[in-house]
């Protein structure tokens, strides 16, 4: 079996702890965490390569950058992401391509920023 891990983007560390506990219960197995903290300047595929960073700081844009997974552990972390109080924000999810492995962070949160604002435009309106 593949290791299963997540770059993490956005959140403090005790938020970054409930997201290990969550990632680890919902696939049944441990998930290694890696911050993207303070590496906006850096390309996504030296920061997975480095993996060392323990600096975990609250962002307004929150990613979970998923490596690994399977289909169904995706939907079943997209389908059971803790919600309510005291529940972390809920991200921006997204997963390693060709493409944005070799772009810098800051490149892929504009991106995901951008991809956000359109699909929220698209939305249909929910009328009563």
């Amino acid at each position: 079996m593949e290791e299963l891990g997540v770059l993490i983007y956005g959140y403090n560390g005790e938020d970054a702890s409930r997201l290990s506990v969550f990632l680890d219960d919902a696939v049944g197995c441990h998930v290694f965490l890696m911050s993207a903290s303070g590496k906006n300047g850096e390309k996504v595929i030296d920061i997975l390569e480095n993996r060392a960073n323990d600096s975990f700081a609250d962002e307004e844009t929150k990613i979970l950058l998923l490596l690994g997974f399977t289909e169904e552990q995706v939907r079943t972390v997209l389908g059971s992401f803790p919600s309510g109080e005291g529940a972390p924000q809920r991200p921006i999810f997204c997963m390693l391509t060709e493409e944005n492995r070799n772009w810098p962070l800051d490149r892929l949160l504009e991106h995901l920023e951008a991809e956000r604002r359109y699909w929220a435009e698209k939305k249909p309106d929910v009328q009563s």
